[in-house]
């Protein structure tokens, strides 16, 4: 199996994504395209949680390392570079603190 960047990955899910759309009986294969759009979301968004609440204990360096970390799911399933930052603010936004 070759090894894939996010972004590759991400591009190759638009295609079929886009081909499904268009072929009869397809429905279970399109949904399948966006389940692994929805888990990307969702396990970024936790791991943005989780560094926050790593900043809200004192653990700044922890906290920057999880952010990045999840940066290539939030590319793969959010995409958007502008909705990520708003996310990321949007949690920023739970921590009393800030």
């Amino acid at each position: 199996m070759q090894p894939y960047s996010v972004d590759t990955a991400h591009d190759l899910f638009q295609r079929a994504e886009a081909i499904f759309a268009r072929l009869p009986n397809t429905e279970l294969h399109g949904g399948f395209v966006a389940l692994q759009y929805e888990n990307a979301s969702l396990y970024a968004t936790l791991r943005f949680l989780e560094a926050e609440a790593l900043e809200m204990t004192g653990q700044a360096a922890e906290a920057q390392q999880v952010r990045l970390d999840s940066l290539s799911y939030a590319r793969y399933g959010i995409g958007d570079e502008a909705e990520i930052r708003q996310v990321i603010r949007d949690i920023n936004r739970l921590n009393p603190n800030n």
